[in-house]
């Protein structure tokens, strides 16, 4: 399964801002892997960090795109809230 998890990651073409995407995973360059998404009046990020070891999710009940720069930051306070 940690091959198939490496695959997935692995990026595949750019994004936007220096960011890659690879099959559903975007990873910043700073090396955080993420994804987000929001339907129905709802809103969610989910991130790690392979050479930290950490992870982060937030998960709102409202269709906020704050959501995106909470995880971030929870994820890796250098980057901004904002």
């Amino acid at each position: 399964m940690a091959r198939e998890a490496d695959m997935v990651q692995e990026p595949r073409g750019d994004a936007f801002r220096g960011h890659r995407v690879g099959i559903a995973w975007l990873t910043g360059p700073r090396g955080n892997v993420w994804h987000n998404g929001g339907t129905g009046g709802y809103r969610s990020f989910m991130g790690f960090s392979p050479l930290r070891r950490e992870a982060v999710v937030v998960l709102a009940n409202a269709a906020l795109a704050a959501v995106d720069a909470i995880g971030a930051h929870l994820l890796d306070p250098g980057i901004s809230l904002q």
